[in-house]
């Protein structure tokens, strides 16, 4: 399945307007009722290697069906990712979004090149810094929640796109913000790269990546989010490299 496709659960919200286990955090959320292993199902992430950069390592995800088939989701090779709500007031799947209900996140999981994050901030600041033909008003440079704080405005009288990413030299974690627009909640992305190689292969040039969507109102617990959904995936993702 292209990424596109695979990627259908968040194509949907916008229409509306070696194995070693992935550590996690610390935030407890309600677990899902335990059901028998006929009911869960594991996904191999990626299923084929990525021509464009050395995928050293991939993962295997064990979840229960009713998380991977919310949208009719069929999840056939070839897989570059994968994707799924969860409700974090109780940690159930479930068809809605976070545009239809706070505290829902979509979540998904792929492997990526491990400096993606950090060459996609560095690009963002230069790009910030320097290209004023795309500014339009009075920008913000800041500090909020925690992280480094920028916004944009696209065209005159347009609502800021808001950009926050970490203070490190090398950056792991990036959200980007969208106003929406119309009358819908906006959404933002959280995107974290994990450990490089997984915890396995310190010397990998690939990680796994994690992005949650979640509702803008939420900004300022998106730690919060980041730890529930960690907390969530604690024991159900298995890196490995590809011999295994």
């Amino acid at each position: 399945m292209r990424r596109a496709k695979m990627f259908a659960l968040v194509s949907a919200i916008a229409a509306l307007t070696a194995g070693a286990a992935v550590t996690m955090g610390i935030i407890p959320i309600a677990r899902p009722p335990a059901l028998a292993p006929a009911d869960s199902e594991t996904l191999v992430v990626p299923t084929e290697r990525n021509k464009y950069f050395k995928q050293d390592i991939r993962f295997k995800l064990t979840l229960p069906s009713a998380y991977l088939h919310q949208k009719g989701e069929t999840w056939k090779p070839p897989l570059n990712g994968v994707s799924f709500a969860v409700d974090l007031k109780d940690g159930r799947a479930t068809g809605l979004t976070p545009i239809e209900r706070p505290s829902v996140v979509v979540v998904a999981l792929s492997v990526v090149a491990y400096q993606g994050v950090d060459r996609s901030v560095k690009d963002y600041v230069h790009l910030r810094r320097t290209d004023k033909g795309e500014r339009w008003g009075e920008e913000i440079e800041t500090r909020r929640y925690g992280l480094n704080y920028f916004t944009t405005i696209e065209y005159p009288g347009a609502p800021p796109k808001e950009f926050l990413f970490d203070n490190d030299f090398f950056h792991r974690t990036m959200i980007d913000c969208r106003p929406s627009g119309n009358a819908y909640p906006s959404l933002c992305t959280l995107t974290v790269v994990g450990e490089r190689g997984g915890g396995i292969n310190p010397q990998a040039n690939a990680a796994v990546m994690t992005e949650i969507i979640f509702r803008h109102e939420r900004l300022a617990d998106w730690e919060i989010i980041r730890q529930q959904v960690e907390h969530f995936l604690g024991g159900k993702i298995i890196v490995s490299g590809w011999g295994n």
